[in-house]
């Protein structure tokens, strides 16, 4: 996930907080204790909120700090809706740890301040290095992801979890969370997903309505128990790259694809008094162990409370005839589309100019060749790679760097033989794009906005630390990089400068490749959505 740019304003007090102006930091006592506080900036020594409370800018609560949210609180995000502006779609950064513990009677709401508030309102609450974070009886609503944590042991207890754009729930980098009597509802991609080396456990938990699958497990560990799987639009589970899961007491059911689907790898399922039932496919698709029991699958859930459904979406984000979220942007002054292909071909993570076509490769590790005027696949292979994040063209071979498997490698792209493999030069965070600049592969980190120049043979030869951060994506133009960055697609010398931005043309920007005239974008739109997702762009004006 990005980054942003904050200022940050030091700001706290124990029970109110008012920043209201960039500058003023200092605790004021209301007047109207229900008037909303507004709250911007880094949260530097323990803090409480109650009441009313609206975030006006990006919140950073500090490694050390604790910020305590009172029961009944409602916590509402300045909301954002265009592309021009992305920094001010708003986040909560808890570097430190957060305790918002409400009540039966008076839960917590993180939510939009719009009046009819919509998913993609504001961006999410990310938990980084937070092991002591506990959310209990909170609802988390209308946001690009709700919950979004990265090698954290979160509570996630009695809690509602709906309407987000992407994931409801998110889970990356050795996270251990727990998660019970937890509703996971309608949210636009996975409702849970889990991805890089996590330890997932679930017990009591309902997700249904998911755009894709109700949870997906990746390089990771799930145990579900008691829980309730039903009605998502792709699997109801769903394992890959090596996951193990358990599954316990439960009932999937009416899952569009499978009850339990299986991807990449050799993942490993152990099922104890499981329900799957009138699942869209084989109910559970792959090998597993069965496990005798006496127990019976959970049929039903007491969650304790209900969440007011006043401004409920009545859809799924992402419904093309419903979703108002802009997905996809028009022209402006920075850049215009000339082109887009590749529709049918789902997510195209990577991109690569050979001198006469466009190459792309999707998830599954396919590798296309595409006409770039009509898109038509002119001619395709298969890899083994699970996550083939990035791509070039050095006029003889491909090369793709994969992120999962944290290494890049050399093809043929007569045959799809891979003739070379080496690791990435970043073995931890892993890398994620690749660039030929005519001497060395340029490869970009993904954890830090790194670029390692490697010779042809795996060598290291020199880094390029990009000064305005970056990452996920990388072309070369022959003097000059693009990388995507925070809803921008910016340019930098080779010292590490930028020298420019122009707008991204959707949202999400996976790699990029130059064909000597125009830059060519993989683009997000949507990724539950059958459309072309290659970009091709011509470049108008740098701001």
């Amino acid at each position: 996930m990005r980054f942003w740019g904050v200022i940050a304003i030091l700001f706290c007090s124990v029970i109110y907080i008012s920043c209201g102006g960039g500058s003023n930091n200092s605790p004021s006592t209301p007047t109207d204790p229900n008037a909303p506080q507004s709250v911007s900036g880094t949260i530097s020594q323990d803090t409480t909120w109650q009441n009313n409370i609206l975030i006006t800018d990006h919140v950073i609560v500090s490694t050390g700090v604790t910020l305590t949210v009172m029961p009944g609180t409602t916590v509402q995000f300045k909301h954002y809706r265009g592309y021009q502006d992305p920094d001010n779609r708003l986040i909560m950064n808890v570097m430190g740890t957060i305790k918002a513990e409400g009540t039966q009677e008076a839960p917590i709401y993180f939510t939009s301040d719009a009046e009819s508030p919509q998913n993609g309102d504001w961006s999410m609450i990310r938990l980084e290095n937070s092991d002591d974070s506990v959310f209990r009886y909170c609802v988390v609503e209308f946001g690009q992801q709700g919950i979004n944590v990265w090698d954290g042991a979160p509570i996630i207890d009695h809690c509602v979890i709906r309407w987000h754009n992407w994931e409801g729930l998110y889970f990356e980098s050795f996270s251990q969370p727990t998660i019970q009597y937890t509703r996971i509802v309608e949210n636009g991609y996975n409702g849970l997903a889990a991805e890089q080396f996590n330890t997932i456990s679930m017990d009591y938990c309902e997700v249904w309505r998911s755009g894709t699958n109700g949870v997906h497990i990746d390089a990771s560990t799930a145990d579900i128990e008691h829980s309730l799987i039903h009605d998502n639009m792709a699997n109801g589970l769903s394992m890959d790259n090596n996951s193990s899961l358990q599954v316990v007491q439960s009932t999937i059911t009416e899952n569009v694809h499978c009850g339990i689907g299986f991807g990449e790898g050799n993942n490993t399922l152990t099922v104890t008094a499981v329900a799957t039932i009138d699942n869209g496919g084989e109910e559970i698709c792959g090998e597993y162990t069965e496990t005798a029991s006496d127990e019976n699958p959970v049929t039903q859930i007491d969650f304790g409370f209900e969440a007011d459904q006043s401004s409920a979406l009545g859809y799924i984000p992402g419904d093309q005839a419903l979703d108002q979220y802009q997905y996809v942007y028009p022209d402006d002054a920075t850049r215009s589309i000339r082109n887009k292909i590749g529709q049918g071909l789902g997510l195209t993570w990577s991109l690569a100019w050979d001198g006469e076509h466009i190459w792309t490769a999707t998830l599954d590790g396919n590798v296309y060749e595409l006409d770039p005027e009509t898109g038509e696949v002119v001619s395709q292979f298969t890899t083994t790679m699970p996550q083939p994040w990035g791509m070039t063209y050095d006029g003889n071979h491909l090369w793709i760097v994969d992120f999962a498997e944290k290494r890049y490698a050399k093809f043929d792209p007569e045959t799809g033989e891979e003739l070379a493999s080496y690791p990435s030069p970043d073995p931890i965070g892993g890398c994620k794009g690749i660039a030929w600049d005519g001497t060395a592969l340029s490869i970009m980190g993904w954890t830090s906005p790194t670029i390692y120049r490697m010779a042809l043979t795996g060598e290291l030869i020199s880094t390029i630390d990009l000064r305005h951060g970056g990452g996920g994506g990388l072309a070369w133009t022959g003097s000059n990089y693009w990388v995507p960055t925070g809803g921008r697609i910016a340019q930098y010398n080779t010292s590490g400068n930028r020298t420019g931005w122009i707008y991204a043309a959707s949202e999400g920007t996976w790699d990029l490749t130059w064909d000597g005239q125009y830059l060519w974008a993989s683009q997000r739109t949507n990724e539950n959505w059958d459309d072309e997702k290659i970009f091709q762009l011509e470049v108008l004006e740098l701001q």
